[in-house]
């Protein structure tokens, strides 16, 4: 499943259009560096975590107390490799003042938290914060649970290609399967990917529709109310971990639908009578379906959830 390039990082999960687990696509929409705040984060003693087979490297740390929204922090760490190398990665909100950062895991031995550092426009001052760490901060991988499929990259020259980084092509080869016709949407991609492995079949496509229950902020009737704008649902954030998880070990390659046109549009499949972002609904803000491309507050909460 994954579609990074050995030792690049691998930030919250769903976020690329062509996904991996733990995709890298969202840095197109990450907003210009105005300054850097250092952080540091205190050290852990004791043995390194074993880490478990095609499962990547995650670490957790709760930063200095602030009274930015966290939903909004820009929080980046440093996960040192084995091999020494320092990928800079983004960090994500887990809840309860806590933030996570995940890499590949591609190489054997130790990994370990390295500095980690937040960007913010609201002041050209830089400042040093002290933080904790949630658990170890070393994690030890082992040559049997090093992560050994192949990533999937576009190729360079032409004509355009995807390939392996082993240079060779890779070829999408499967269908569709934008959302799950049953509640138990977990079980039935299991199946379904169990069945596509079966058949020889290495690519799919999920959307992240609403209706299915796959949507990070609109949720349909049955999950109770959408999160408040700028926030994401937790629950659905682990049912894409579970859903990707199943594709990567059925050997699957997952393409990930970010926004759906029925989202906002006017006419084809429009879902817009229902968008939370609707001006017509309790707390919409936006006019038409067309407004989404130019309003400065839609653009910077996709760029948010996309982050």
């Amino acid at each position: 499943m994954h579609l990074l390039p050995p030792n690049k990082p691998m930030p919250f999960s769903c976020i690329s259009v062509l996904a991996a687990r733990w995709p890298l696509e969202w840095a197109k929409f990450v907003a210009p560096v105005l300054f850097m705040v250092a952080l540091f984060v205190a050290p852990i003693t004791g043995h390194a975590k074993e880490h478990p087979a095609t499962t990547p490297v995650q670490f957790e740390f709760r930063p200095g107390v602030s009274d930015r929204d966290p939903w909004a922090r820009e929080l980046w760490a440093e996960i040192v490799t084995p091999s020494g190398t320092r990928l800079h990665v983004p960090a994500y909100f887990v809840g309860d003042g806590v933030f996570a950062v995940r890499a590949r895991a591609d190489e054997a031995g130790d990994y370990r938290l390295g500095n980690i550092t937040e960007t913010a426009a609201d002041s050209a001052e830089t400042i040093a914060l002290a933080g904790a760490s949630i658990g170890p901060a070393k994690v030890h991988v082992t040559a049997a649970a090093r992560e050994t499929r192949l990533a999937v990259e576009r190729a360079a020259g032409s004509p355009p290609r995807l390939a392996f980084t082993d240079g060779s092509t890779y070829a999408p080869f499967g269908t569709n399967l934008a959302w799950a016709p049953t509640k138990d949407r977990i079980d039935w991609y299991r199946d379904a990917f169990r069945d596509y492995s079966a058949a020889g079949l290495n690519w799919t496509r999920v959307w992240m529709a609403h209706w299915g229950g796959l949507n990070l902020d609109w949720l349909p009737p049955g999950l109770g109310r959408s999160p408040p704008f700028g926030e994401l649902d937790f629950r659905v954030a682990d049912d894409w971990d579970r859903i990707l998880s199943a594709a990567e070990q059925n050997g699957l390659y997952v393409q990930v639908v970010l926004q759906h046109h029925g989202q906002y549009s006017s006419e084809v499949n429009s879902n817009w009578p229902e968008n939370p972002w609707n001006a017509a609904n309790p707390g919409g803000f936006l006019p038409t379906p067309a407004d989404f491309f130019t309003s400065p507050r839609a653009i910077a909460l996709t760029k948010r959830k996309y982050r």
